[in-house]
């Protein structure tokens, strides 16, 4: 009776941790993969020539962070609406959009919630 008992919910318990650790393994492939899509400045570059150029193509610019993988998103309100993009370093113009893909978005979530 207690083996029967005890079995189910183990059986709940790793039904769950294995979909936790899944999605976990999942979600750390996306830091690697956004490094080596980042682009690398050279050192020629400094940080004020190019926060002058995001503020040029963005007026209403707000903030301007960098990820630990190198990647630069820049935060402004255009009209009111809020907008963000991904940075080019070399040349400070957009170069894809900060919004997350719907998977990335969804395992975010289903991990989240566990």
């Amino acid at each position: 009776m207690i083996r029967a008992l005890h079995r189910w919910p183990g059986v709940l318990a790793a039904l769950l941790l294995t979909v936790l650790a899944l999605s976990g393994a999942a979600l750390s492939v996306y830091p690697a993969a956004e490094r080596l899509s980042s682009h690398q400045v050279g050192a020629s570059l400094s940080v004020a020539d190019l926060a002058g150029s995001i503020a040029a193509s963005h007026p209403g610019l707000e903030q301007i962070r960098r990820s630990p993988s190198g990647q630069i998103t820049a935060y402004w309100f255009d009209g009111g609406t809020p907008q963000a993009a991904v940075i080019d370093p070399a040349t400070g113009l957009d170069a894809a959009s900060a919004d997350p893909d719907v998977v990335r978005r969804w395992l975010t979530n289903l991990h989240r919630s566990l």
